[in-house]
């Protein structure tokens, strides 16, 4: 433990710990960027599941990224000693971890590191040699970078970073021969992601393909991206448009590229909000059962989140749920094409 208050240049080998979803994981990118930005010659180690992992391999500010296998290899107690062990080898001598969970904090003990730094609500987070209060009126950008309010550092320093990412060869190559093959243009058309691991944030597959023809009519093309999962309902949206269905076709960093060369994304509240953060592309999020006090909405200038804010049940969770609690989705299907159609409408139709 450190008598005194540190600062982020003290340290040469950083962790920082995220196992959580997708989403959670990218917006921890803005804390590593922010962390090799004000100390360029540390090493810097995302730890993060391996469906996450090709997140911190795109990203300049990581320099290696390990996978927690928290449900297999690394299961139970011993395989968080297992990882541990691989850590104090690796002499990380300062760990940061933004996520809360109990498998978190005991990897980030029993790593021992010089020091570590949590959340106040961290599971057992007195293990912890410092934490910062986790304030749930914060965008989870900024929530993330108060974590550096542990260290004396300027305070003016803690502000959003550009994200700096690198693509290989093969992901441009693939993306590039995606436009080309369909005949897109670059900052012309549209992405459209409507799915999510959580089945009332998704916004009706009918609405989805309205809206679709409407800004079809504008001249428009529009791609439709998403997991393996998605597969179902990026199909029947493929099938009542034009649109091209990429869904269980590319990569996470091949998404992000195609997210970046794009016009605009509308996507429900899930990863694609985070994906479109970090390349800087303008995002039309369709909120239901969440808000946006949360701290997971899109946060650029032009961002644009649709939301029926005199539904009295909403929010019903976090995250929201695999059915709707009162059975009616009004927060949702209450959300028409024509009205998200007539908020961008001067965007895309010029």
């Amino acid at each position: 433990m450190m008598k005194s208050t540190p600062k982020i240049t003290d340290f040469q080998n950083i962790a920082i710990i995220h196992t959580a979803f997708i989403g959670d994981v990218v917006l921890v990118l803005y804390l590593a960027q922010l962390i090799k930005n004000i100390n360029p010659n540390s090493k810097l180690t995302l730890i993060t599941t391996a469906v996450a992992k090709p997140i911190g391999e795109i990203c300049t500010a990581i320099d290696e990224t390990y996978v927690y296998d928290k449900r297999n290899a690394h299961k139970g107690i011993a395989g968080i000693f297992s990882l541990a062990k691989k850590l104090k080898a690796k002499k990380i001598d300062l760990i940061i971890s933004p996520h809360k969970s109990l498998r978190t904090t005991l990897l980030s003990y029993f790593s021992k590191g010089k020091y570590s730094v949590s959340f106040d609500k961290s599971a057992l987070s007195f293990l912890y040699s410092k934490t910062i209060e986790y304030s749930r009126n914060h965008n989870e950008i900024f929530r993330n970078i108060s974590l550096l309010n542990a260290f004396a550092i300027d305070e003016n320093l803690l502000q959003k970073q550009n994200i700096y990412l690198k693509f290989d060869t093969d992901t441009i190559t693939k993306v590039e021969k995606i436009i080309d093959n369909n005949h897109l243009k670059k900052d012309e058309y549209i992405v459209i992601s409507p799915g999510s691991v959580w089945n009332t944030k998704r916004w009706q597959k009918e609405n989805f393909a309205e809206l679709i023809k409407l800004i079809e009519d504008c001249g428009v093309k529009c791609i439709l991206t998403g997991s393996k999962d998605d597969k179902e309902v990026c199909e029947y949206i493929g099938n009542h448009t034009n649109a091209i269905d990429l869904s269980g076709k590319t990569s996470i960093p091949e998404t992000i590229l195609l997210i970046k060369f794009a016009k605009l994304i509308i996507t429900n509240d899930s990863a694609p909000i985070h994906f479109a953060g970090i390349v800087n592309t303008q995002t039309v999020a369709i909120f239901g059962p969440t808000v946006t006090e949360f701290g997971f909405a899109p946060s650029g200038q032009n961002d644009i989140v649709i939301e029926n804010t005199d539904i009295k049940c909403r929010p019903c969770g976090m995250h929201g749920h695999k059915k709707c609690p009162i059975n009616s989705h009004i927060c949702m299907s209450s959300i028409t094409a024509n009205y998200v159609y007539q908020q961008i409408k001067s965007i895309i139709c010029k």
